[in-house]
């Protein structure tokens, strides 16, 4: 559900000519990295009020928000109009979307007649507890089930297209168990990828939830340890996916992550999943993280938004940051002083790039602000 270029560089090169003349006595420097420009945009006057930003197409082009008072808000940042429908989750052609069927069953519907497209139902003695996430064209969506009677909770991957139901965990050790439960799936654009949490140990464990992919047919720990495995020191659950589902960000308490930064924090720390090469890297302390579940990777996997909490006055005042993994740079997006800071129900919504973020700035007084800021890099 949860939605990513030209770096300025070469401001500083020496001339080639004067590193010939002192070679090999002097060594080329590489020039300092640039922040990107940074244009920001209020649309407030353009959409209805009491709306919350959730998602954004991987293209940048339409932004969904939710109602306080039931429906979704589509904003065309082409066009600058926005218009509503129902409700449900806004797919990422930004011509549908997808909400509940009945209370066993997802639909894909056409966001400006609502005529339904296609539907899937869950297995018998399941209900839909959520639903997550959608592919881009909303034929795949990743939902949690319940099933009362078995004290089952399950993440399920339904195909709108073949009408099946994938039980995502139906091949990990206890699956079935009153003690194991998955939730929270999250779907690649591309809806080949399908990540989730998994817990693992008794009900009610606080450090035995590890987070875990579906992909290509086979099953995929995304959080594994220096040893491969799973972990028991702290929890990790899965934030976002790129678009091909090769970068997977995904938060954590644990202490003994592959790649991990080892001590513990209260915040927990963000990681960065790469599925292809097999790795796994924590993105850079920022100061204290805001509500991690609010942040978004973009599709190279190089650019993460995130919220953070810096300590100011009163008490924390929560700004919006995006981390470039190349360089190590950080661009503020929100400002930072006392009377603004960023909305606890707002997501952090990033095009595909990394080239458009949306989220909602609240002030003092109450006023909220539906900001939208396109970074050139």
């Amino acid at each position: 559900m949860r939605v990513r270029a030209l770096r300025q560089a070469g401001l500083a090169v020496v001339p080639m000519v004067l590193l010939a003349q002192c070679a090999p006595q002097c060594t080329p420097v590489t020039p300092p990295a640039s922040p990107p420009a940074m244009a920001s945009y209020d649309l407030t006057a353009s959409l209805p009020a009491d709306v919350v930003t959730v998602d954004i197409t991987p293209d940048g082009r339409y932004i969904s928000y939710v109602e306080r008072a039931g429906g979704t808000q589509r904003l065309d940042l082409s066009t600058w109009h926005s218009e509503g429908t129902d409700g449900g989750l806004l797919i990422g052609d930004g011509w549908g979307v997808v909400d509940y069927w009945s209370d066993t069953s997802v639909a894909l519907y056409d966001f400006t007649t609502g005529a339904a497209l296609a539907s899937a139902e869950l297995p018998a003695g399941w209900e839909l507890a959520s639903i997550d996430s959608t592919s881009r064209d909303g034929t795949r969506v990743g939902v949690t089930a319940v099933n009362e009677a078995l004290a089952d909770v399950a993440a399920v991957l339904l195909d709108l297209q073949t009408g099946e139901a994938i039980r995502l965990d139906q091949s990990l050790p206890g699956a079935t168990s009153t003690a194991t439960t998955s939730y929270g799936t999250l779907v690649s654009a591309d809806g080949q990828t399908a990540a989730y949490s998994y817990r693992d140990g008794a009900v009610g464990c606080s450090s035995c939830i590890d987070t875990w992919a579906f992909r290509s047919g086979g099953l995929v720990l995304v959080s594994p340890t220096a040893s491969g495995g799973t972990s028991a020191t702290g929890d990790s659950e899965p934030v976002d996916v790129s678009s091909d589902g090769r970068f997977i960000l995904f938060h954590s308490t644990a202490t003994d992550l592959a790649g991990g930064a080892g001590a513990r924090s209260p915040q927990g720390h963000l990681y960065v999943r790469d599925l292809l090469a097999g790795t796994t890297t924590v993105v850079a302390e920022l100061g204290a993280l805001g509500d991690a579940f609010a942040s978004a990777i973009s599709d190279d996997g190089t650019k993460v938004v995130l919220p953070v909490d810096r300590v100011a006055g009163n008490g924390p005042r929560s700004f919006a940051a995006v981390h470039d993994r190349n360089n190590g740079l950080t661009t503020v997006l929100t400002p930072v002083d006392l009377d603004h800071q960023l909305s606890i129900e707002s997501w952090l919504a990033m095009s595909a790039n990394g080239g458009r973020i949306a989220f909602d700035v609240q002030t003092n007084s109450g006023d909220v602000h539906h900001m939208v800021v396109d970074l050139s890099y």
